[in-house]
């Protein structure tokens, strides 16, 4: 792995998925190949212990992504590698 500290490789379909400290303010960003921050998130989330969250597309609404796709009907490949990863190390 590549980046900064606390950074998560983009999976093949575009998700992402990582572990991330409970009862933190937890913010992200989309950084270029140099590591030049190019998306900024400018809200705060805080997840609580054992929380999955899982989001069909960025910006997305419940039926339509930005490009107005539906949303994705299989489940997020990081998320799948994630877990693999977890049960087997």
């Amino acid at each position: 792995m590549t980046g900064p500290s606390g950074s998560v490789v983009i999976a093949s379909d575009g998700s992402i998925a990582a572990f991330v400290p409970a009862r933190r303010a937890l913010s992200w960003q989309l950084t270029n190949a140099s590591g030049t921050p190019v998306v900024r998130e400018r809200f705060w989330v805080t997840f609580q212990p054992g929380e999955v969250r899982v989001c069909a597309s960025c910006h997305g609404v419940n039926t339509k992504d930005q490009l107005n796709r539906p949303p994705p009907v299989t489940e997020p490949k990081a998320l799948e590698e994630l877990l693999n990863y977890w049960k087997n190390r």
